[in-house]
């Protein structure tokens, strides 16, 4: 269920739409970049398993399955198929979906809500939440959802809650964790990307892992055991300029010095490589000046020259090229123009396929 901003900062969106998820008002999926009418000024989206959020005027805009209270409408078990405004925040400046919660920043404080059953939401309970509550103490810059664990920055440091089964919170050991807790060692964290189990963040340049690896997701060489997990975040040596990253469901992608990495699951084609099978070490993409990139769940979104360009998963028509099937290489989106700003693509382990 990806969604795109054009280069004018309009909505649009498309794939699996069975709860309303697209908020189009229906509940029909969408194979063809299809505008959410009358946000004009859209500056930031992202997708749960089967939610969305975005902001349009420093607004915040949620749509689709809510039955864990995710949409923070204070009330759960009602779809919305069409953009309600969560009411009361006026200067909302991120936001990212996890699998059933969702977390947004909103005058540098940290709000979140829905399904909390590992303490992703940073409370320090485990009780679901139908309206946002903020995270306290905190003042925050970014942060993104996995599937049930949340990571953010304060202060150029990273804190991570949740479910750390697998070494995903980066604190050295596998349990669950209900308040955020600094992961320790780290001073100039400037990016986070939370994928399923795992997480990828950026250090002083430097790339950062930690969490699940069976697919190869960490970039790290192997994914045999005894390493299968990783509970401390370890480098992925040799690259040493990284400006972004984004993970899906099972792989990962990066930029560095204008070129694109991947590494992890390939089974849908999602790093792009023109092959299905798994990569341990991260991958070139050939042939492309990278200015952006959004892992969804198991598919890929890079911008490229100003054209957009997908790969991966396409069962519900979720890369947008009008037919469901998937594709290994990446794909020019044709007829779009993205808004380019290399962190308007916010993802979360996020965006369901």
């Amino acid at each position: 269920m990806p969604v795109f901003i054009n280069e004018n900062n309009k909505l649009f969106v498309c794939g699996q739409n069975d709860i309303g998820q697209l908020g189009l008002g229906h509940n029909n999926p969408v194979n063809i970049l299809t505008e959410i009418e009358n946000f004009n000024n859209v500056t930031l989206a992202s997708c749960g398993d089967y939610h969305t959020a975005f902001i349009n005027n420093n607004k915040l805009y949620v749509c689709g399955y809510n039955y864990y209270g995710q949409l923070g409408l204070n009330y759960n078990n009602i779809t919305i198929t069409t953009p309600t405004e969560v009411g009361g925040f006026d200067n909302v400046t991120s936001a990212s979906c996890g699998c059933y919660h969702t977390a947004f920043i909103s005058n540098g404080k940290l709000f979140t809500c829905g399904y909390n059953n590992y303490g992703q939401l940073g409370l320090g309970h485990n009780d679901d939440v139908y309206i946002h509550a903020e995270v306290k103490n905190f003042d925050v810059t970014s942060v993104s959802c996995g599937g049930y664990h949340t990571a953010f920055i304060s202060n150029n440091k990273l804190y991570t809650c949740g479910n750390n089964r697998f070494g995903q919170l980066g604190l050295c050991h596998s349990d669950d964790v209900h308040i955020p807790v600094e992961v320790e060692g780290f001073n100039d964290v400037t990016l986070v990307s939370c994928g399923y189990n795992h997480t990828a963040f950026i250090n002083d340049g430097k790339l950062f892992v930690c969490g699940y690896n069976r697919d190869g997701q960490l970039g790290l060489g192997h994914n045999e055991q005894p390493s299968l997990y990783h509970n401390i975040p370890t480098q992925i040596e040799g690259f040493n300029n990284v400006i972004l990253v984004s993970c899906g469901y099972c792989h990962t992608a990066f930029i560095s010095n204008d070129k694109l990495f991947v590494c992890g699951y390939n089974k849908n084609g999602q790093l792009g490589l023109g092959h299905n099978d798994n990569v341990n070490i991260p991958t070139e993409i050939l042939g492309f000046d990278i200015t952006s990139v959004s892992c969804r769940n198991y598919n890929t979104v890079f911008i490229s020259n100003g054209k957009l360009f997908v790969c991966g998963y396409n069962g519900d028509g979720q890369l947008g090229l009008g037919h469901n099937n998937g594709v290994d290489t990446p794909v020019k989106v044709k007829d779009f123009k993205p808004l380019t700003h290399p962190n308007r693509f916010k993802k979360t382990k996020s965006a369901r396929n």
